[in-house]
């Protein structure tokens, strides 16, 4: 089988399993920014739970930029490295408003000017905020995609370039909307191949295939929190109307 067939077959299977999107595409493009900053080394559950305490707050970069970063830092306190995050949310906040009359630009390369804002959280909005098509190497995408054996690469960076001429442009998107999830709950840092719906066209050498006695258990554990954190995203989702 060629890499381009296998590639869209494996998009195709992992969508048909996770149809559910990003946990984070909140809609509302700012909300986005902020919500892709924060999740840097940090759990999607925790992002959600500071989410809407933050926008309750302070809703608009005109009222996020005004706001003391004493204040954002307090209101994420759950997250990790929140005293450098604060500083960004609040310095992106003020260039929103000062350079983009408060309105979140929808390219790469405006997104990429706000501070804390690189080429994965700008590809990630691209895809979740703004409906275009674009590719993110996250943490997940990384590894599914070095195990899968499409592309070998040192660094997201490398990989996106490797990814962009090999995966059809209709797909982008479904890179990332079902490797998020798929990485989650099945090829985890020690992976779950036994569960693995796309097993057979991996390349992966060392697959575990043989289910541990509890895999039941905990296949439905992984589908109850991917299941918890699509009801918090739509419970964020209604806060930003």
């Amino acid at each position: 089988m060629v890499l381009s067939e296998k590639i869209v077959r494996t998009l195709k299977t992992l969508r048909r399993h996770y149809p559910g999107g990003g946990v984070l595409e909140i809609g509302d493009p700012f909300a986005m920014v902020v919500a892709v900053l924060l999740s840097a080394r940090t759990k999607d559950e925790q992002v959600l739970k500071a989410l809407g305490k933050l926008f309750q707050k302070y809703p608009t970069p005109t009222k996020m930029a005004k706001a003391p970063v004493e204040n954002i830092e307090k209101l994420i306190s759950n997250i990790g490295l929140y005293k450098s995050k604060a500083k960004y949310i609040r310095g992106l906040s003020e260039k929103l408003v000062e350079e983009y009359a408060g309105v979140v630009p929808d390219t790469i390369d405006g997104l990429v000017t706000l501070p804390g804002v690189g080429r994965k959280t700008a590809s990630v909005v691209l895809v979740g905020a703004f409906g275009k098509q674009a590719i993110a190497v996250d943490t997940h995408v990384f590894r599914v995609v070095n195990r899968l054996g499409w592309v070998k690469a040192k660094t997201p960076e490398e990989m996106e370039r490797k990814l962009l001429p090999i995966v059809p442009n209709e797909n982008w998107r479904d890179l990332n909307h079902t490797m998020v999830p798929f990485g989650r709950a099945i090829c985890v840092p020690n992976p779950r191949c036994w569960a693995c719906p796309v097993a057979d066209l991996c390349e992966f050498k060392k697959k575990n295939l043989v289910p541990p006695k509890n895999a039941v258990g905990i296949i439905e554990d992984a589908k109850k929190k991917e299941q918890t954190l699509l009801v918090m995203r739509d419970e964020v989702k209604k806060q930003m109307v």
